[in-house]
């Protein structure tokens, strides 16, 4: 953030005042021993900002191809000088799709309705979900490879 605040001509004292970094998600990281060897282990869970929300209450994605309830998940091990990374992604189906749980809060796996037609009638959101899951996998590729 230095260089920020320096652009912006911040004082030192009061950029405490001004800039508030938010991490939304989880890291960790302990230290374990596996066959005399000693072991670094670090997770670090980063959850999208974009279509977050509550399991049942937020699902599928949107026009601009961001998934409900999108994390990444990376684990890191360092055994000495080795250090070998993983990282895993996981959010909603990338369709438009959503669940009711509204009618009956108790019910474990509420059904489910997918978006398969325009409210005018014609199949125009097959073409929607094609575009936004495009633009997702498009997202996935670009960022993860």
């Amino acid at each position: 953030l230095q260089p920020l605040i320096l652009a912006l001509g911040l004082p030192q004292a009061q950029h405490r005042l001004r800039i508030q970094p938010v991490v939304y998600g989880f890291a960790s990281i302990n230290q374990t021993r596996l066959d005399a060897v000693d072991l670094d282990v670090g997770l670090i869970a980063r959850r999208s900002r974009l279509r977050s929300g509550v399991r049942y209450c937020r699902r599928g994605l949107d026009d601009e191809g961001h998934v409900a309830n999108f994390v990444e998940t990376e684990q890191i091990v360092r055994a000495g000088h080795a250090v070998s990374a993983f990282v895993t992604v996981r959010g909603s189906i990338p369709l438009f799709w959503s669940q009711d749980d509204s009618k009956d809060w108790t019910q474990i796996h509420p059904p489910y309705k997918m978006q398969v037609e325009e409210e005018g009638g014609g199949n125009g959101a097959w073409e929607r979900n094609a575009f936004a899951m495009r633009l997702h996998v498009r997202d996935l590729e670009r960022r993860y490879g």
